[in-house]
């Protein structure tokens, strides 16, 4: 009986004989007929190749790594069909000693007005900005000439009662989607801005007049709500 290195030896040197025969067979048969096995491997590579007619690089990574069956990936899918895509917010901040003074927002409003009125190839601001619905209320409360505060009459009372009344009242989670989507669409557009400038409604004249008093006046006692 043999040890077991032997064994092991007599093994390994059996096998190789015989991979060696087997190949030596199959070199002399593909010697005899070279044609056939040439087209035999043309045949095969092209049947295995037809899978490549179905072949799709996924790039999306919501598909690569969401589930498909999620809440996240359906609300996703309905923005991605229904909001038009390539839209980035794009943001200037501008920097000085104290932006309260007067010319850090008349600067800021001349570089928002070269923006809007900017155009290339007959493009305009207008045709690519990010367009919103725009139902805008702007509710300030008067001043005196010494910084006080006005007393509201009764008529001021109900009126502000009945505004807070409207915003207290959120449509897209009463309405019907169709209803409250029919209203939006009726809605005029423009585009979305969000700027200090808003409180005195991109005016020129107005921000031409401003004081450092009265942009922290505006600051403290402005309220800029939007629907």
């Amino acid at each position: 009986m043999c040890s077991e290195k032997d064994c092991l030896h007599f093994l390994r040197s059996r096998t190789q004989e015989k991979l060696e025969l087997c190949f030596y067979r199959y070199g002399i048969l593909v010697a005899n007929y070279p044609w056939t096995f040439i087209i035999l491997s043309f045949a095969l590579t092209s049947v295995c190749s037809l899978g490549l007619l179905n072949f799709h690089q996924e790039k999306n990574p919501m598909n690569l790594w969401v589930p498909p069956n999620s809440d996240f990936k359906r609300d996703t899918d309905w923005f991605m069909k229904n909001i038009r895509l390539g839209y980035r917010i794009q943001t200037v901040m501008v920097t000085a000693p104290d932006v309260l003074e007067p010319w850090v927002l008349q600067q800021l409003l001349e570089i928002r007005n070269q923006v809007v009125e900017s155009t290339l190839q007959n493009v305009t601001w207008e045709d690519v900005c990010f367009r919103v619905p725009v139902v805008l209320l702007n509710t300030r409360r008067k001043r005196s000439s010494n910084n006080e505060l006005f007393e509201r009459d009764g008529d001021e009372e109900a009126d502000a009662d009945k505004f807070n009344i409207l915003y207290d009242f959120e449509p897209s989670v009463v309405l019907p989607s169709a209803i409250f989507c029919s209203i939006v669409s009726s809605f005029s557009t423009g585009c979305y801005e969000h700027s200090i400038l808003e409180f005195w409604n991109y005016d020129e004249q107005d921000i031409q007049r401003l004081s450092k008093e009265d942009i922290i006046f505006a600051l403290n006692h402005t309220t800029i709500r939007y629907l």
